[in-house]
C-alpha cells in the first residue's frame, strides 16, 4: 500500500504485514492510503501516533476503460497484465519528472535513478531485466505516437492517464519493440462548456541534509603526524633510511599556515560545493468547447535548481489540443506539443575527477580561493594525490544540454457502419539536441594544458508515422461481445549528428559560443 503525505514529497509503503512508519509528519497533515483495485482513503492525522486503515475493494475499477495498444477496453475484459495510473496519482507528489512519479504506483514496475541531478536519468524496468546485452527500457507511446521516449520532457500535470502493459499478450501488437513492456501515455484533452482558465504552481526547497563525516583541518594534520610517527614503529628500516618526511617541515608554507604552523583555512568542501536549491513549477491552462468540439491550451514553466552548485534544469512547454465532431460519422482532432529543456550537468569529469568525488577528497587546509583569486588544490601541499578544486570544477566547467521536442498527432475517425470504425492518423516526433561543453583554462588536471577545451555537438532525430486501422465490435448481451482489429502502419526514422571542437583559448570569455577563437580547432 502506498501512503504519501498530501502536498509533500514525504511518504512510505507498507511492509508485507501491512505495517508502516512515517516520521516528522505534522499534526494536521493528511495521509493518502491507496492500492491498486481498492478505494483510496484520505485521513487527517489529528496529532495521532497510530492510524489503522482497511481499504475496500473498488467495484468500479473493473469498469474502468484502459488504453491497450490500438484502442481501449474495459478493465474487466482485459486478459493481459495492465496497470493504470491516473493523473491524480501522478500529481499527488510535487515532482518535475514523469518517470519519478511512477515510483510505487504500478505493481511490477521498478523505478530507479543513478543520478541526483535535476533531470537525472531514471531507469524503468517492467518485471525486471529481459536482456544482458540489449536495452531493458520500455517502449513509450505518447498520444498514439510510438517510440516518443524517454518521457522526461513531459510535464506531469499534462498527463491524463498512463497505462503500463506488462506481459506478452498485452504488448504483442507492438512486436519485438514491446519486449520490455509498453508505457502508453494519454495527455489531457480540451473541456466542454464555457471557457475555463486554471493556474497551478508549487515551490520546494532542497538542502543537503546529511554530510559525510570527514576530517577538519586540525584532524587532518594530526592524522598525518600520527602516520609519520607510526612509520617509525612499523617500518623502522624505511624510517631510518629517510623514506618518510616529517610533516612538520611542510608547515612553513605561508599560503596555508601562520608563523606558528597553525592552518589558515578549515574548508568544509561539502558546504562550499552545495547550496539551498529552489524548485518552482507553474501550470496555466485554457480549456473550453461545446457539444461538438473542445479545445485546450496548456502551458508550463519549470525551474529546478540542483543542490550541487551550478546544476539546474529549466523546461518551457506548450501544448494545444482540439477535437471536433464534424458529422455524425466523422470526428477529427489532434494535438501539438512543444518542449524546450535546458539542463546544466555537473556530474561528469575526466579521470573520475567529478565534483562529488573531489568535495570529499580535497584537503580541508586548502581554501576555495587564495587572496589573489587563484583556486586552491591538493597540489599546493606536498605528497598529496592530485585533484581538482570542486568549486573550480563547478564554476569553470560547463555542460549545457538544450533539447527541443516537437510532438504532433492528427486523426480522423470514421463510423462506417454499426460497430465498424476506421481511424486514420499521422504522427511525428522531432527531437533536436545541442550539447555545449567547455572546460576552463584553470582546471589544471583536465584542460589547463590545452588552455581550455570547448565543443558543440548537435543531434537531430525525426520520426514519422502514418496509420490506418479498422475496428469492429459487436455486443450480444451484457456478458458477451467480440472485437476485431486490423490495419496498416508506415513509420520512418532519420538521425543526424554533427560535432565541432576547439582548444587553445586566450581567456574563458567565449566558452563554447565561439569555437573560432580557439587556436587549435
Amino acid at each position: 500500500m502506498n501512503i504519501p503525505v498530501r502536498g509533500t514529497p514525504t511518504g512510505t509503503q507498507t511492509d508485507f504485514n501491512g505495517g508502516y512508519t512515517i516520521e516528522n509528519v505534522e499534526g494536521n497533515a493528511t495521509l493518502i492510503f491507496s492500492y491498486v483495485g481498492y478505494t483510496k482513503q484520505e485521513i487527517t492525522v489529528d496529532n495521532r501516533s497510530t492510524i489503522d486503515v482497511t481499504l475496500q475493494e473498488d467495484a468500479q475499477a473493473l469498469e474502468t476503460v484502459v488504453v491497450v495498444g490500438y484502442g481501449t477496453q474495459r478493465k474487466s475484459d482485459v486478459t493481459g497484465s495492465v496497470s493504470q495510473v491516473s493523473n491524480e496519482q501522478i500529481t499527488e507528489l510535487p515532482v518535475t519528472n514523469v518517470e519519478q512519479s511512477l515510483a510505487g504506483k504500478a505493481a511490477g514496475v521498478n523505478v530507479s535513478s543513478n543520478s541526483g541531478r535535476p533531470g537525472g536519468n531514471t531507469n524503468i524496468r517492467i518485471r525486471g531485466n529481459n536482456s544482458i546485452n540489449a536495452g531493458n527500457g520500455p517502449l513509450y507511446v505518447v498520444d498514439g505516437v510510438i517510440g516518443a521516449g524517454p518521457i522526461n520532457y513531459l510535464n506531469p500535470n499534462d498527463i491524463e492517464s498512463l497505462e503500463v502493459l506488462k506481459d506478452a499478450s498485452a504488448t504483442a501488437i507492438y512486436g519485438a519493440r514491446g519486449a520490455n513492456g509498453v508505457i502508453i501515455i494519454s495527455t489531457k484533452r480540451g473541456g466542454k462548456g464555457e471557457g475555463r482558465v486554471s493556474y497551478e504552481a508549487f515551490t520546494s526547497v532542497g538542502r543537503l541534509t546529511r554530510k559525510l563525516d570527514v576530517l577538519d583541518a586540525k584532524g587532518f594534520l594530526q592524522t598525518e603526524l600520527n602516520s609519520y610517527n607510526n612509520a617509525q614503529k612499523y617500518d623502522p628500516v624505511g624510517f631510518s633510511e629517510g623514506k618518510y618526511e616529517n610533516p612538520l617541515t611542510f608547515r612553513n608554507n605561508s599560503q596555508l599556515f601562520d608563523s606558528e604552523g597553525n592552518p589558515l583555512y578549515d574548508t568544509d568542501w561539502q558546504e562550499e560545493a552545495t547550496r539551498t536549491a529552489i524548485t518552482q513549477s507553474h501550470n496555466l491552462s485554457f480549456t473550453g468547447g461545446n457539444s461538438d468540439q473542445s479545445y485546450g491550451l496548456f502551458l508550463n514553466y519549470t525551474n529546478q535548481e540542483g543542490i550541487i552548485l551550478e546544476s539546474s534544469l529549466k523546461r518551457y512547454s506548450a501544448r494545444f489540443v482540439m477535437d471536433n465532431q464534424v458529422k455524425d460519422w466523422l470526428k477529427v482532432g489532434g494535438s501539438i506539443t512543444f518542449n524546450h529543456v535546458e539542463e546544466n550537468r555537473v556530474d561528469g569529469g575526466q579521470g573520475g575527477l567529478t565534483p562529488l568525488r573531489m568535495m570529499i577528497e580535497t584537503l580541508p587546509i586548502v581554501p576555495v580561493t587564495y587572496p589573489d583569486g587563484t583556486y586552491g588544490t591538493n597540489a599546493n601541499y606536498p605528497n598529496m594525490e592530485g585533484g581538482e578544486n570542486p568549486v573550480n570544477l563547478l564554476r569553470n566547467k560547463t555542460n549545457l544540454i538544450k533539447t527541443q521536442t516537437f510532438l504532433g498527432n492528427v486523426y480522423a475517425d470514421f463510423d462506417l457502419a454499426e460497430g465498424l470504425k476506421l481511424r486514420s492518423s499521422i504522427g511525428t516526433n522531432i527531437v533536436n539536441t545541442q550539447d555545449n561543453f567547455y572546460s576552463g583554462r584553470t582546471l589544471r588536471q583536465q584542460s589547463a594544458d590545452y588552455e581550455g577545451e570547448a565543443s558543440v555537438a548537435n543531434t537531430r532525430e525525426n520520426y514519422w508515422q502514418f496509420e490506418n486501422y479498422l475496428t469492429y465490435k459487436k455486443e450480444f448481451n451484457e456478458n458477451h461481445s467480440i472485437e476485431a482489429l486490423g490495419g496498416l502502419s508506415w513509420q520512418q526514422y532519420d538521425y543526424a549528428y554533427s560535432y565541432a571542437g576547439a582548444r587553445g583559448f586566450s581567456d574563458d570569455f567565449y566558452e563554447y559560443r565561439n569555437l573560432g577563437v580557439g587556436s587549435n580547432p
